[in-house]
């Protein structure tokens, strides 16, 4: 629900690598979407979404890698549930296809500074940012748009809006980073 909620009304996403499609599913139902596209690049997960999204034609569902065949009039991208650098990887391998993109809304499991770094460095800014804790792990999910910012060290790390809006999430976040940190070092015995 949280990934939906990041997409804007009346856009035309792809929801890359999705094999459940529970997302897409979201969208229709709330009136956010008329009509969307579902990939993945493996034929089981390919088979499932086609399956899934067999009677309902408002869902087009493709085999392609990351953004190739990537439909023309899509305006909006979503990348979840996979590490930074995959999410960094996909994007960077299909860069000739964001032309008419307006939104990339990404979720990684990992590595998010590096997926703020990278997404701003080509010309995309975080236009909405939340945090999700789901059995004691933390999961950021972004909206980027077109635009250009620059971020601070701290602001790629936890998330710019994130660190104005100081949400329960987010201080839940730190907190536990900071405990992590400090049962680490107890662990480092000293020569």
């Amino acid at each position: 629900l949280a990934i939906a909620n990041l997409v804007t009304d009346h856009a035309l996403p792809t929801d890359i690598g999705r094999d459940h499609g529970h997302v897409l599913d979201l969208l229709l139902a709330s009136g956010k979407i008329v009509t969307g596209f579902a990939t993945d690049n493996k034929s089981g997960p390919f088979r499932r979404l086609k399956k899934l999204f067999e009677i309902d034609a408002r869902i087009t569902v493709y085999l392609a890698d990351g953004l190739d065949s990537l439909p023309i009039d899509v305006n909006t991208i979503i990348i979840t549930c996979m590490g930074g650098l995959l999410i960094n990887q996909i994007i960077s391998h299909g860069t000739q296809y964001l032309k008419n993109i307006t939104s990339i809304i990404v979720g990684p499991h990992q590595q998010v500074y590096e997926v703020r770094q990278y997404l701003s460095r080509i010309g995309f800014t975080i236009a909405e940012e939340t945090i999700v804790e789901e059995d004691n792990q933390f999961y950021d999910l972004m909206r980027f748009e077109r635009g250009c910012a620059l971020y601070s060290e701290e602001e790629l790390k936890w998330g710019p809006l994130n660190l104005k809006t100081k949400s329960p999430e987010l201080l839940s976040k730190m907190a536990k980073r900071i405990e992590e940190k400090r049962n680490y070092a107890g662990q480092v015995k000293v020569t």
